[in-house]
């Protein structure tokens, strides 16, 4: 029932897109500075809130191919939501332009706090950050169609190969050809380019020959067809704007405080710990489609299934995962940045933060089941309390404490949506299911995972100096990850089942 192939394909893409730009990130710091890398960290930033003019069309487009695939005559339709948000995405991409264009000034001279780059060099940079990003809503379109097909192994050998082109790519150009910012920046937009092309037109070869019959070169944005999907996009909206203040309010604020390279190091953290989502998000990826088409089947049974299935495999590989850093976290900034005083500074705060991910990574169960239903009310009602609260004392805790204190809030409010609104929705939608989920699918794999982290933690203590091997320590932590996560595998369901099969056949 699980598409194993899809989940395969998504972990060998994300993986190693998450292991390249990690793995490569010391020697950007090398080879750029570590103010130059903090404009990559403020780059990221920019991006993640300008999502929010996404408007939740990206999410919507490939539920919607999830369901024309269960019904073929809604392919029409669909084609001229696809051809409507390609011409509105091109409006938005010109206004982005225009907008960052004019702001750069202001932003390189009054915002960013730089020691040794030239408020010009900044400048042109941000506006270079301008032009990429408006190219990346393109992506963000055709990707979610491309995973609506359930076409994610095709989607996962091209992210291998745009991650190997622009990381790669890049050192290569700042090794042999040019050390400068600049340039790191125009060859990125010369790959965002060939990305978007690549992808648009695999989509359209996906996409039956009968749905574009009569429109193929019509320009023109379908009001109907916005219309249809208009309230399930602006839950996904809304949801997503209030989720960027909650996640990016803290980083928007230390981008300010904190110094160009200071900043380049947090984003490191931040990195490190989001990290956790492209652990998960390859199951999510491949199983929302699939519930989503149970439901379009009624095969409601089914449905529960997969759900259980793909909360227990997420637990498993974000729990293991989130413990691994914590206890490692000094060690794993010291290989990231190869500077023992700027690992010292990052410890705590990467810990902190790596919980928080932890717990917002597993909340994300709720947001599935629910956006699978196709009614992401009480998500929505969730959300938009949390913000309420955690907007504003976010605020206060990085102007009094810094980096510190937002890492303590990040933590405490996801725990808190974790624990409460998993149950409030599993309520709504799945009666007198929460209790038995949380003791028999969560709990083992609870006592399994911190019970090895915590004798890993006695036994294999792993000392840092400034003359410590940074490959052999990474070497070092890979192989006690690996045991701890082959040893708790046990704990879920579809291992054990695996187990007792190979067991009988003997």
């Amino acid at each position: 029932m699980i598409p194993k192939k899809n989940i395969l394909a998504n972990y060998v893409g994300q993986i190693y897109v998450m292991a390249v730009s990690i793995l490569i990130m010391p020697l950007y710091i090398k080879y750029l500075g570590a103010e130059a890398y903090g404009l990559v960290g403020f780059f990221i930033m920019m991006q993640v809130w300008l999502n929010i003019l996404d408007a939740g069309f990206s999410p919507t487009l490939g539920r919607q191919i999830a369901e024309a695939r269960g019904d073929n005559s809604k392919f029409e339709n669909f084609f001229k939501l696809l051809r409507s948000l390609e011409i509105i995405f091109l409006l938005l991409s010109f206004a982005t332009v225009i907008i960052i264009y004019s702001f750069s000034a202001w932003i390189s001279s009054e915002w960013i706090k730089a020691n040794t780059i030239t408020q010009d060099v900044i400048q042109h940079c941000v506006i270079l950050m301008g032009l990429i990003l408006s190219i990346r809503w393109f992506t963000t379109i055709y990707k979610s169609g491309i995973n609506g097909f359930e076409d994610q192994v095709w989607l996962n050998q091209v992210n291998v190969l745009i991650a190997t082109l622009k990381y790669f790519g890049a050192l290569f150009i700042l090794i042999f050809i040019s050390q400068g910012i600049k340039t790191f920046f125009y060859y990125q937009l010369l790959i965002g380019v060939l990305e978007v092309v690549i992808l648009s037109f695999r989509m359209y070869y996906l996409l039956p020959v009968s749905a574009a019959k009569g429109y193929k070169y019509r320009i023109k944005i379908d009001i109907n067809s916005i219309k249809e999907v208009l309230p399930f996009s602006i839950s996904i909206a809304i949801t997503t704007i209030i989720w960027t203040l909650l996640m990016q309010v803290d980083k928007l604020m230390l981008s300010s405080i904190l110094t160009l390279d200071k900043f380049g190091f947090f984003t490191i953290i931040v990195l490190v710990s989001s990290s956790l989502m492209s652990i998960a998000t390859p199951v999510f990826l491949a199983i929302l489609p699939r519930m989503t088409l149970l439901l379009s089947n009624g095969e409601n049974t089914k449905h529960i299934t997969i759900y259980k299935n793909m909360t227990q495999l997420v637990t498993l590989m974000v729990l293991t995962s989130s413990l691994i850093i914590y206890i490692y976290s000094e060690q794993i900034l010291y290989i990231l940045i190869g500077d023992l005083e700027a690992a010292l500074w990052g410890t705590n705060i990467l810990k902190l933060y790596v919980l928080g991910y932890a717990f917002f990574v597993l909340s994300n169960f709720q947001y599935y089941l629910q956006n699978s239903l196709g009614n992401l009310k009480y998500y929505l009602r969730g959300v938009a309390f949390l913000a309420i609260f955690q907007v504003p004392v976010m605020y206060y805790a990085v102007l009094k404490y810094g980096a510190l204190g937002s890492g303590i809030i990040w933590l405490s409010f996801n725990f808190l949506w974790f624990v409460i609104f998993t149950w409030i929705v599993h309520h709504k939608f799945l009666p007198n299911f929460h209790l038995r989920w949380i003791l028999k699918d969560i709990l083992p794999i609870i006592i399994a995972v911190i019970c090895l982290s915590f004798l890993i933690q006695q036994f294999f203590f792993f000392e840092v100096v400034n003359t410590t091997n940074r490959w052999v320590l990474m070497f070092k932590i890979i192989i006690v990850a690996s045991c701890i996560l082959i040893t708790s595998s046990i704990s879920i369901d579809i291992v054990r089942n695996k187990v007792k099969q190979y067991i009988k056949g003997l």
